[in-house]
């Protein structure tokens, strides 16, 4: 792979982050599928045309292998324990304060909703909750836990289980891929091991496992491939309308033949995010403009506050309750719908994930808890 250093700038590659605020967009709209369609039913064919989308978190898991390779193994460096621990402090600060806020407040709506007896929807287990707490519900033998609480954040779990485990390898794996070729290789063929592995029912377990460690090498694959100025990533960049023609029309055929169309469209995104690592292009331009950058930005907070949102909407405007409402009543809820998601993921964004970010950033683990100790020594010495 040819080092690429950084000269203290990166380059922010902009589709892409547009690309995280659609796929996350599309996972809010199937999540709320129901309440759309029973507001207006009129609806229901464009949201059912959505929720054949089956590759999202395909999308995504390649997707963060392939940023996180782009952030890191540019700057060309050994994988040492001191990088490592950095690494990993980076990603909690960036994912941690957020789930951990939407988690408490959880918690807090649930007793509060059990002692004034209002109305709850979904299922809180306490033994549940420290998996929930550690964000180890999707992880070796913890998976039974992922149902409970805060349901979307079993792929939050997921990804921290490919920055502790399946990163690390990936990382030491690039660093030994010398030519495109190999990379191709291992892009290609890690997602076709993932198709493979995933029909085994013997697997059933280890399915998800499977998921996120393949699609996090084939990103890592992808960023060496770009690195190199692959073949296969300026023709993708060329030529990126088409490919995004070919998608949709493959997803148009998806009813007739879901078990081919699916494995076809998941082995062709390495295309589709290497044709969105250069702004030539109408799609790329698109996800790269202003609206959708914005979208990008705040796609993490509406990740982890959505179901919350919705937890409350529930209990508090539920949509069967306005099925048969004038048109403008159900117009209304849908625009409350909306700025509830919003609300709450601009709340999480600008009260909990900025100022987090500004306070530990330069700090260190062992700083932090040094410091609370000190203050716990200082407060139990007190009379």
């Amino acid at each position: 792979m040819r080092p690429m250093r950084s000269n203290g700038k990166r380059e922010i590659l902009r589709p892409l982050t547009g690309l995280r605020g659609i796929t996350i967009l599309s996972v809010i709209m199937m999540h709320y599928h129901y309440r759309i369609s029973t507001l207006f039913p009129s609806l229901g064919p464009i949201l059912n045309a959505s929720d054949k989308i089956a590759f999202r978190m395909d999308l995504y898991f390649i997707l963060s292998g392939f940023i996180l390779s782009y952030i890191y193994l540019r700057r060309d460096e050994p994988l040492t324990g001191k990088v490592y621990g950095r690494f990993l402090w980076a990603r909690f600060i960036r994912n941690y304060p957020g789930h951990l806020a939407t988690l408490l407040a959880l918690v807090v709506g649930v007793i509060l909703a059990k002692n004034l007896d209002l109305p709850m929807t979904g299922t809180y287990s306490l033994p549940a909750l420290p998996c929930h707490l550690t964000l180890t519900q999707a992880w070796p033998l913890l998976s039974w836990a992922i149902p409970w609480w805060n349901y979307p954040t079993w792929f939050l779990s997921a990804l921290f289980f490919a920055y502790v485990v399946v990163f690390p390898c990936a990382w030491k794996v690039a660093q030994r891929v010398r030519g495109s070729g190999a990379a191709m290789v291992l892009a290609f063929g890690s997602i076709a091991a993932w198709l493979i592995l995933s029909r085994l029912v013997t697997l059933e377990g280890l399915r998800l496992w499977i998921r996120v460690s393949c699609e996090f090498v084939c990103g890592t694959a992808l960023f060496v491939l770009h690195a190199n100025g692959s073949k296969l990533v300026l023709t993708a960049q060329r030529h990126l309308d088409k490919i995004v023609a070919v998608f949709a029309l493959i997803l148009l055929f998806d009813p007739l033949a879901p078990a081919i169309a699916n494995p076809i469209l998941i082995l062709g995104l390495p295309f589709l995010l290497g044709g969105l690592t250069a702004e030539t292009s109408f799609t790329a331009r698109f996800l790269a403009s202003r609206p959708m950058l914005w979208l990008g930005k705040l796609s993490y907070a509406l990740f982890v506050s959505h179901a919350l949102a919705q937890k409350a909407l529930r209990a508090l405007l539920p949509a069967a309750h306005f099925a048969s409402s004038p048109f403008l009543v159900r117009l209304l809820l849908l625009a409350l719908t909306g700025a509830a998601v919003l609300g709450a993921a601009l709340a999480l964004h600008h009260l909990v994930e900025l100022p987090c970010a500004r306070a530990l950033k330069n700090r260190r683990p062992a700083a932090i808890l040094s410091f609370l100790g000190r203050r716990f020594q200082a407060g139990a010495a007190q009379p």
